[in-house]
């Protein structure tokens, strides 16, 4: 039977992958071919915005999420030497997380992913077969 699990795996979040990774041995343990569905997110280079979905950074956020996205943008200034760098770009996404993604690219390199998914709308126009579908 063959698995496909749809989760948040790449990420500069421990619990994001542990949680993926152990997911998918688990499955793997009991005798499943297992996949994990690569839905590329806004910092891949590949990644298209969608057509039918806003993403979280579109929304309108509480003066909690702005406080700290300001926040986040003062830090991103002080890192970059003073140059303005908004944390919405992928140069801000690359600035805290370069030397992390790496290692978190060499966990995940321990799990099968699915075929590269660059937009949630080329999901839903072509997903992949699989026996279930789990999501996380």
């Amino acid at each position: 039977m063959k698995i496909g699990i749809i989760t948040i795996h790449h990420s500069c979040n421990y619990g994001a992958c542990l949680q993926s990774f152990a997911l998918y041995k688990y499955l793997e343990l009991l005798g499943y071919t297992v996949e994990i569905i690569d839905l590329h997110r806004p910092f891949h280079d590949d990644y298209v915005v969608s057509k039918r979905f806003h993403a979280y950074l579109y929304r309108e956020e509480t003066f909690k999420q702005f406080l700290k996205r300001k926040i986040k943008t003062l830090f991103a200034i002080v890192k970059n030497g003073g140059s303005k760098v908004s944390v919405n770009t992928k140069t801000a996404v690359d600035l805290f997380n370069a030397s992390a993604l790496r290692k978190f690219d060499d966990f995940n390199a321990h799990i099968k992913l699915s075929c590269p998914f660059r937009s949630i709308d080329e999901l839903y126009n072509n997903p992949p077969q699989y026996d279930i579908y789990y999501g996380k």
